[in-house]
């Protein structure tokens, strides 16, 4: 399909992209998950639940 000029300059795209919002997605899941992580050390540091390295 080709467009005229001016049926090109009617045309609005929108705010945010699919791209964008997985970008958004991911970076909010890697901080959730450091989170968790953080959260487990600390709560098995504090009751002493660790594993023993030998």
């Amino acid at each position: 399909m080709i467009l005229s000029n001016e049926e090109c300059k009617k045309v609005v795209a929108g705010s945010i992209s699919g791209t964008l919002m997985s970008a958004i997605t991911r970076v909010i899941n890697s901080i959730l998950d450091i989170g968790r992580a953080c959260g487990s050390a600390i709560r098995r540091l504090t009751s002493n639940k660790s594993c023993i390295i030998r």
